[in-house]
């Protein structure tokens, strides 16, 4: 699926749960679904993920964020997991030119970059300011 620039180009549309008082779709938007992302709302980001409507690789309008980065800025090996499953990049950049690695090692998340790296996750990529996740460590 290809999707819009950001915003609410980025949306799809969802049935409306049985017993609501309005027929019809729910608007969906990248920042929604982001949210319950950084939020650890698996079950809420599988929905918008398994209907369809929501590509994993939809970045956000700003930062040009993409799923599986908000899931390693977050530390969030669960939602990372879900964005792969539903065919994430998994060495997408951002606007900084930082991936996912670049975040979880930053950030000190140490046992989801491992399992991004056994699921082939390339180390040696380089961000805008010509650094590898491992320069982006935090010395204590």
């Amino acid at each position: 699926h290809s999707f819009g620039s950001g915003g609410s180009k980025d949306m799809c549309l969802l049935p409306i749960p049985k017993g609501n008082s309005r027929p019809g779709k729910k608007t969906i938007t990248t920042k929604e679904v982001f949210s319950a992302a950084r939020n650890g709302r698996h079950a809420l980001v599988e929905e918008y993920l398994s209907s369809g409507c929501f590509d994993a690789n939809t970045p956000d309008e700003v930062h040009r964020n993409t799923l599986l980065i908000v899931a390693c800025q977050n530390g969030s090996k669960k939602i990372a997991k879900l964005a792969l499953k539903y065919g994430a990049s998994i060495d997408a950049k951002n606007v900084h030119g930082n991936t996912g690695l670049h975040y979880l090692y930053n950030y000190g998340y140490y046992d989801v970059a491992e399992y991004l790296i056994k699921k082939g996750a390339d180390v040696g990529i380089v961000n805008n300011e010509g650094k590898t996740c491992a320069q982006m460590k935090k010395t204590a």
